[in-house]
């Protein structure tokens, strides 16, 4: 994966939880900085990769090619999952996989009652003891603790530039 020597993940997994620090990621060679989240204290709302918010608990959230006002409730939909040895994980909370009624991130001025979002139970699967979340606009870099064996890391992002949507001829 790269030549940091925290191992073969996105980014250290040992940085502080939940408060600005610098630590080693993969594809930088010097350290980088920004906040680490924990299931324990996810953030409300996660980085957008092109309008597509991967959030902290593994779902995706907001979802939009324009920027309407209010926006739509979050999807809090799960997007990523794998199988080993007959074993299926869905790599999102608990809460998440257990489905039910969940409030949304909400836009200051809208109606609360809006912002709620209900979701179906996903029945028969394991899901991510712990998910690491390292957000830094455009990028969003999630690792994943399971009962699988094996190591899973995500790393997403939008090919969007500011500025680079002039047509090319």
């Amino acid at each position: 994966m790269s030549d940091c020597d925290f191992g073969d993940t996105l980014f250290d997994l040992a940085a502080p939880p939940d408060d600005w620090s610098e630590f080693r990621a993969a594809g930088f060679t010097g350290s980088v900085s920004g906040i680490v989240h924990r299931l324990g204290k996810a953030p409300c709302c996660g980085v957008s990769t092109g309008c597509l918010d991967v959030e902290a608990s593994g779902v995706i959230g907001f979802s939009t090619l324009f920027n309407p006002f209010p926006r739509k409730p979050q999807l809090l939909t799960p997007f990523l999952g794998l199988s080993v040895g007959g074993r299926t994980t869905v790599l999102a909370t608990r809460q998440m996989v257990d489905g039910g009624e969940f409030q949304s991130c909400t836009e200051p001025v809208a109606d609360p009652a809006y912002w709620r979002v209900t979701r179906p139970r996903i029945e028969g699967v394991g899901v991510a003891k712990e998910i690491h979340y390292w957000g830094h606009f455009p990028v969003a870099d999630l690792e994943y603790e399971t009962e699988l064996p094996v190591a899973v890391g995500l790393r997403a992002w939008a090919p969007f530039v500011v500025e680079d949507a002039r047509p090319r001829v």
